[in-house]
């Protein structure tokens, strides 16, 4: 996360660092929100389709009192076994799923990375100095010609 926030703080005017901070922050934010959100939803597809797929129908999570996707531990300990193991596999899946999609994710981020422009860090060092207030230069004159 560092490193995105130097590159927008970098490529950024100094009068425009807090925008391009807060940009790159909302930035950050609203991708794990919107990638936890998309990861979510193909788990429990995955889930779904594979617990159907496997037990041949959702009746155990009916008889639990919801979906598949909304067994509590509780509810499937007092399942039978022929729809536990079914159900297990389905997790297992699920998980399977989300973690191959975040993983396309991750080497389509590094493929763009490839294509950062690189620019250097810009220091403090080589910036101009600030002229001396006009009060000080007046009174060092005035000290001199004296």
């Amino acid at each position: 996360m560092q490193t995105t926030m130097l590159i927008a703080q970098n490529n950024a005017p100094l009068r425009d660092m807090g925008a391009a901070t807060g940009a790159a922050t909302f930035l950050r934010n609203m991708g794990g929100s919107l990638g936890v959100s998309v990861l979510g939803a193909l788990y429990t597809s995955r889930l779904s389709d594979t617990f159907t797929a496997n037990a041949g129908t959702s009746v155990g999570a009916e008889n639990a009192g919801g979906t598949v996707a909304q067994m509590t531990p509780q509810a499937l300990r007092d399942l039978p076994e022929s729809v536990q193991h079914p159900f297990a596999q389905a997790v297992s899946d699920g998980i399977d799923t989300a973690f191959a999609w975040g993983a396309g994710a991750a080497v389509i981020g590094i493929v763009l990375a490839l294509f950062i422009r690189h620019v250097p860090l810009r220091g403090f060092g080589d910036t101009p100095t600030p002229p001396a207030p006009a009060a000080a230069t007046t009174a060092a004159e005035g000290a001199t010609a004296s």
